[in-house]
C-alpha cells in the first residue's frame, strides 16, 4: 500500500472513533441520552396510557415524561390507584411523586443519583466550623484552613475537597435549572403545541433526545431569547446557541447528567 493509501486508511479509522466516540447511532441516540440523565424508564412495557401508543412525542422510555403524565393525569375524577397503575407505577410511588413536584416541580421528578453525594469526612460540623474560622480570622489560605479543620476535629482532609464543600451550595445552584416552575411551564407549551399538530426544534429535540435533555439544552440559551417565549427556539438564533452549545459540549466532554446536578 502507497504513503498516500495509508494516510488514508488511518484517517478514516481517526474520523470513525470520532464519529461511534462521540456521536451514538441514532437507533440508540436517544437512549443514550435518557441513560445520561437518568431518565430511562426500565418498565416501559408497564405504561398503558393511550398516549404512550404509537407515538414519537409520548415515549414511555422516558421516565421523566411518563412521572410528569401521571400527575398531569391524576385529578378528582381518577383514583390514585387508578392513575397509578396506567403509568406502570405503585400507589405509594405515585403519591411520593406527586408530593416532590409539589415541593421541587418538574426538575424533582429526576431520579437522585446513586451512592454518596459528598466527601464522607465533610460534615455539616466541618463546614460549619471552617465558615466560623473564616469569619473570625479573616482571610486565609485554603490550605491553611484545611491543616486548622483537620486539627481541630483530628482528621485528615484535603484541601481541594473542603473548597468544594465550602462552594457546593453555590455550585449547585449554578445552572439554575427548573427550580422555578420554568421547565413545567416550558414543557406544557411543546405538549399543547405537538396535540394541535404543531411542530418545532423544541419538539424535535424532545423526540430525539428526550424531556431533560431537551429542557438541559433550552435552559442553556441566552436568557433574552428564553424571554421571548419557550417557542422561541424556532429562532435562526437558537440555532446559533444549539451549535455552540453542542460544540462546548463536544471540546469539554460535558453532558446532561453533568448539567442535571444534584
Amino acid at each position: 500500500m502507497s504513503f498516500c493509501g495509508r494516510c488514508c486508511t488511518i484517517l478514516i479509522r481517526f474520523v470513525s472513533y470520532i464519529l461511534t466516540s462521540h456521536f451514538p447511532l441514532m437507533s440508540d441516540s436517544k437512549l443514550h441520552h435518557l441513560h445520561e440523565s437518568r431518565t430511562l424508564n426500565p418498565h416501559p412495557e408497564s405504561v398503558t396510557d393511550p398516549s404512550f401508543s404509537n407515538s414519537s412525542f409520548f415515549d414511555p422510555r422516558d421516565l421523566l415524561q411518563v412521572r410528569y403524565e401521571m400527575i398531569r393525569f391524576h385529578t378528582k375524577d381518577t383514583t390514585l390507584k387508578e392513575t397509578a397503575a396506567r403509568f406502570g407505577m405503585s400507589t405509594a410511588t405515585c403519591t411520593r411523586l406527586k408530593r416532590d413536584y409539589l415541593n421541587g416541580g418538574l426538575h424533582a421528578l429526576i431520579p437522585k443519583r446513586r451512592g454518596p453525594r459528598g466527601p464522607r469526612k465533610i460534615t455539616s460540623a466541618v463546614v460549619d466550623y471552617a465558615r466560623a474560622y473564616l469569619a473570625e480570622h479573616g482571610d486565609t489560605s485554603i490550605r491553611e484552613l484545611a491543616e486548622r479543620v483537620g486539627e481541630h476535629f483530628g482528621i485528615s482532609i484535603h484541601f481541594s475537597a473542603l473548597h468544594r464543600a465550602l462552594s457546593k451550595k453555590k455550585l449547585l445552584n449554578r445552572s439554575g435549572i427548573g427550580k422555578d416552575g420554568r421547565w413545567s411551564d416550558r414543557y406544557d407549551h411543546w405538549r399543547a403545541h405537538w396535540l394541535e399538530g404543531m411542530h418545532s426544534q423544541a419538539i424535535s429535540l424532545v423526540v430525539r433526545q428526550g424531556v431533560a435533555r431537551a429542557l438541559v439544552l433550552t435552559d442553556a440559551l441566552p436568557p433574552l431569547i428564553q424571554a421571548k417565549s419557550p417557542d422561541a427556539v424556532d429562532d435562526p438564533s437558537f440555532l446559533l446557541a444549539h451549535a455552540a452549545l453542542m460544540s462546548c459540549s463536544l471540546i469539554h466532554k460535558t453532558s446532561t447528567k453533568d448539567a442535571i446536578n444534584f
